[in-house]
């Protein structure tokens, strides 16, 4: 991979992309779904942390907005795993905890807010208008780093004689 070059572009482009969803993805998906099988479900009444017990809401809370089910064994055995380390080490807890709240004090920028294929989660005609405002936010850090981009590989291009 060159230096500069997104690591989106470096994995969807060309034949790559289809190595990566067959060579990467498929075997890890599989892999994650057969050793989360091997585990009890995690629920509130087997779960004795607390946040363990608000990891529960928020996994039972997304599947309720998750429509595809392509991904749902996937999503399953993510959310059992996670929840399920979650659980019983706190070596893990500590380290989860504190990458929440690093998220909560810096500048993380929002998801989306715009209609989601395969997601039923309801949108208020209120909260539209809002995520209107959001858009622009992220549209502008999209177009700087298109255009750091953009300069990136035109550089590379004349240095290197490399096509895109």
């Amino acid at each position: 991979m060159l230096k500069g070059t997104p690591l989106t572009w470096w994995l969807l482009t060309g034949e790559r992309r289809q190595y990566v969803i067959d060579k990467i993805k498929k075997p890890i998906m599989k892999a994650l779904t057969i050793l989360a099988n091997r585990y009890p479900e995690p629920t509130k009444e087997n779960c004795m942390v607390l946040n363990t017990r608000k990891l529960i809401d928020i996994r039972d809370k997304f599947f309720e907005y998750e429509d595809n089910p392509d991904r749902d064994a996937l999503f399953r055995a993510i959310w059992k795993l996670f929840i399920i380390e979650y659980e019983h080490d706190r070596y893990y807890q500590y380290r989860i905890n504190w990458v929440l709240e690093q998220i909560m004090e810096c500048d993380w920028y929002p998801r989306r807010k715009r209609v989601e294929r395969c997601w039923k989660e309801p949108v208020e005609p209120e909260v539209l208008e809002e995520w209107a405002e959001t858009e622009k936010v992220l549209k502008a850090a999209d177009s700087q780093r298109d255009r750091d981009f953009g300069e990136n590989r035109e550089k590379q291009q004349e240095c290197c004689g490399l096509s895109y």
